[in-house]
């Protein structure tokens, strides 16, 4: 029972989509989400344990979850302007 991320990329690897899911139940939950310069499921689970201590995003609130993504994003050196005007 645990959960993963699943990417797609887009534009010939330019942008890079992360979506959870339950492994267990293979249901996706959370939005989807761009960390352009996440290249692979192995970095994404290294920067998650550094940023949001292995804290199991199917416990967070929707709010919780989002605040975990813009932590990801801000790791990864993702311009935060347009989420800081929100």
């Amino acid at each position: 029972m645990g959960w993963e991320v699943a990417k797609n990329e887009t534009h010939n690897g330019q942008f890079r989509r992360f979506m959870f899911f339950c492994n267990t139940a293979d249901i996706a939950f959370g939005p989807v989400f761009y960390l352009n310069d996440c290249y692979s499921q192995d970095d994404f689970y290294q920067a998650w344990g550094r940023v949001n201590e292995f804290v199991d995003p199917r416990r967070l609130s929707e709010d919780e979850l989002w605040q975990a993504i813009l932590r990801m994003k801000e790791y990864f050196g993702e311009d935060m302007e347009e989420y800081l005007n929100e």
